[in-house]
């Protein structure tokens, strides 16, 4: 991936000096800068920024690039433009239209498959918390229903058998 898009910066969202110590050190090798975001509490008081439509970017121009699992051989990447991503989170509003309050999005879906993408969009263009699944918690999922409890997770994003699993344990 690092390869494909010959990045410039890593995005550090976990606050564990281990964490940005390996990645300090992946990033010196590859000549990458490390940036932490700030602390959630922090962007909590930010307001909230409509979708731009009149920003001078073009629409065909890409926004991110989504990878392939690389089941067939490597990943590859998927150019999202902002047009795609713009109709993306505007597909998200009528269907997110909750009879309830949304408090916190699931984190489950692994970040290396394309519907993660949902869990992020939806997180960030709310401004909720995303309680991020430590796959090692997959054993006890029993576990990790309690904590989607306690994080008020009230968006919850899964595959058919993940949810088979967690409903056969719990």
């Amino acid at each position: 991936i690092i390869e494909t898009c010959d990045p410039s910066a890593i995005l550090i969202a976990d606050g564990d000096p281990a964490t940005a110590a390996r990645l300090s050190a992946f990033a010196s090798e590859s000549q990458l800068t490390v940036l932490p975001l700030p602390e959630a509490a922090a962007l909590a008081k930010c307001r909230p920024a409509a979708v731009m439509r009149d920003t001078g970017i073009p629409a065909t121009d890409v926004a991110y690039v989504m990878f392939s699992s690389g089941t067939l051989g490597m990943p590859k990447g998927i150019q999202i433009t902002y047009a795609h991503l713009v109709d993306f989170i505007d597909w998200l509003d009528p269907l997110l239209a909750p009879s309830a309050p949304l408090h916190a999005v699931s984190g489950i879906i692994r970040h290396c498959f394309d519907v993660s993408l949902f869990e992020l969009w939806a997180s960030w263009t709310r401004k909720l918390p995303l309680c991020a699944l430590d796959h090692a918690m997959v054993s006890d999922s029993s576990g990790y229903i309690v904590r989607l409890k306690t994080d008020r997770v009230s968006l919850w994003v899964s595959t058919p058998s993940l949810a088979r699993l967690f409903l056969r344990n719990h």
